[in-house]
């Protein structure tokens, strides 16, 4: 007597349960790398503001020299140019003996910089009152 005996394969799939666990485990890393990326970007933004900010103030510097007075104007400087993407600059408070430069944000950062011309401190977030 012959007895046959079949073999049922067996469909290899992956199962719900276990989709799932990857698709937390991608949330996980996503999650990850989007607080790891924050801080650098605000690292970017603070890096490219406060290096036009001090070539401002370099020229503002240059123009009292020349002229005694500091100028709320940012034509009057010799700069090869003063656009950008991300900032807005302008000289918004001089006098003959201090001021400050600043850096506004379009809608990125959340921050606007500042940098004082006689002495170069750099500010972010409000203006400073205290620029010798």
């Amino acid at each position: 007597m012959l007895i046959f005996v079949t073999e049922k394969k067996r469909v290899r799939a992956f199962t719900l349960v276990e989709l799932m666990i990857i698709v937390v485990i991608i949330g996980i890393l996503a999650t990850t790398a989007i607080i790891k990326y924050g801080p650098v970007t605000e690292k970017a933004y603070s890096a490219e503001a406060f290096s036009m900010l001090a070539q401002i103030a370099s020229a503002e510097n240059v123009y009292k020299i020349e002229n005694n007075v500091y100028t709320s104007t940012l034509g009057n400087l010799d700069l090869d140019s003063t656009t950008s993407a991300n900032f807005t600059y302008s000289v918004p408070s001089t006098n003959a003996t201090s001021g400050y430069a600043r850096a506004a944000h379009g809608s990125k950062p959340a921050k606007d910089y500042y940098m004082c011309l006689n002495g170069g401190r750099q500010v972010v977030g409000t203006a400073p009152t205290d620029c010798p």
